[in-house]
């Protein structure tokens, strides 16, 4: 949220921060959290810090930040759109993944629901694909057979396909993960937007 204020692209920095030579590891920036435990848990520590009279000021703002990303990310996707003199009524918006982790149909606390949720408050026509999760009731939306047809055929791969251990030189027994395609990697152009 900083980054968008300041006119910085998060994406850039992340991959500058990439190129640090040791001691670096990456963390993506995303829409909120999700799943079972990890929109929960940290308020339940929190509330249990309280009885040991135990600040836990940094974890409840990380909470709460998260809970705020969606409303962020459905306010940049509406910026988006009328930078390019588009109103959200009527918008077709594509959201790729929407279980709340990748390689999972959990969509459980999924920010990706709540930003759908937001967006099709305000009138946008919504449309997703998510490899595991093949349909959505609650919106009335299902993927076709044909787009179940072609998982990962998808220019860029597939976000949801697990990383390969590949050996590295030097050492026995080191692997580097390589990190699982995302659903926007080569795509380009004006229209698309990565939140």
């Amino acid at each position: 949220m900083l980054c968008d204020r300041m006119g910085i692209d998060v994406w850039e920095v992340v991959g500058a921060a990439a190129t640090k030579p040791y001691g670096f590891m990456r963390f993506d920036p995303g829409p909120g959290m999700g799943g079972h435990c990890l929109p929960v848990d940290p308020f339940y520590l929190a509330w249990k810090a309280r009885e040991y009279d135990t600040p836990t000021e940094f974890v409840e703002l990380a909470g709460e930040v998260n809970q705020r990303m969606p409303y962020f990310c459905a306010e940049k996707v509406a910026r988006a759109l009328n930078d390019h003199a588009k109103p959200v009524r009527g918008s077709r918006v594509a959201v790729l993944g929407v279980a709340y982790k990748p390689g999972v149909s959990d969509l459980r606390e999924s920010p990706a629901l709540k930003i759908m949720r937001l967006l099709s408050e305000r009138g946008a026509e919504l449309v997703y694909h998510d490899d595991h999760v093949a349909e959505l009731p609650s919106f009335g939306l299902r993927l076709s057979a044909a787009r179940r047809s072609a998982r990962g055929s998808r220019r860029g791969g597939d976000r949801h396909r697990p990383p390969r251990p590949r050996r590295r030189g030097r050492g026995r027994g080191r692997t580097a993960r390589r990190r699982p395609a995302r659903s926007d990697a080569g795509a380009r152009g004006s229209h698309l937007m990565r939140l």
